[in-house]
């Protein structure tokens, strides 16, 4: 990763609750199916 990513994103306070599950959700489904695909730290 080149710069570190704001926490939360600008915005994401101002979602309704809904609106963050949404939002987080999409975020998981970009996370690769494929296991071998996703690192895991030791």
């Amino acid at each position: 990763m080149s710069e570190p990513i704001p926490s939360p994103p600008p915005g994401f306070d101002d979602l309704s609750v809904d609106e963050r599950i949404d939002y987080v959700q999409s975020l998981w489904d970009r996370i690769p199916a494929t296991p071998e695909q996703v690192p895991v730290p030791e």
